[in-house]
């Protein structure tokens, strides 16, 4: 909502409901707002198309509308990266996700890493054909995650999302025994 309001977002223009009515008060043409006979000023319904509309191209009535919606902030303070998938779970229930985006709320604790493996390494930005676009998608980060899976257990390896996972934390398990 802040940077639709403040750093120029759009609406999107795949929306179902796009023209929003919403009600105006009547200006003369000298710019006086028109009252009727009893002295109160006359609206009128507008109808207004938002799709790719930035906030500053709103009409102010609609501006106002939107400054008065009321908006609950949650804050969730020192959660792990697996509480953190969770949450996004949770959260983004009602919005569709793809496969590689929705995978990565499954892998929990292993996916900062394959953040910082993403946005660090030289040979995936360099060498890769993978869009920005893609990168957004979380299309890297499903390569990176099929990669792993690939090489160390490519005999035992299913395409499926919660096995990935399973795999992963025997790994971190293993890694972590000390001889």
């Amino acid at each position: 909502m802040y940077q639709f309001k403040y750093c120029g977002y759009k609406i999107t223009s795949k929306l179902r409901s796009y023209i929003i009515p919403y009600t105006k008060k009547k200006i003369s043409e000298n710019g006086d707002y028109v009252r009727d006979e009893y002295g109160n000023i006359q609206c009128e319904i507008e109808q207004y198309d938002i799709r790719n509309k930035t906030y500053d191209e709103l009409p102010q009535e609609l501006k106002n509308k939107f400054n008065g919606c009321p908006l609950t902030t949650v804050v969730y303070q020192s959660c792990t990266t697996e509480e953190t998938s969770e949450l996004v779970l949770l959260y983004n229930n009602h919005i569709g996700m793809n496969a590689s985006q929705k995978s990565l709320t499954y892998i929990g604790k292993y996916a900062d890493e394959i953040k910082r493996i993403k946005d660090t390494n030289r040979f995936l930005m360099d060498c890769t054909v993978l869009s920005e676009n893609e990168k957004k998608n979380g299309i890297w980060e499903r390569v990176i995650s099929e990669c792993v899976m690939g090489i160390n257990h490519f005999d035992n390896w299913k395409k499926l999302r919660k096995i990935c996972v399973t795999i992963l934390t025997i790994i971190h398990l293993l890694m972590n025994i000390k001889t």
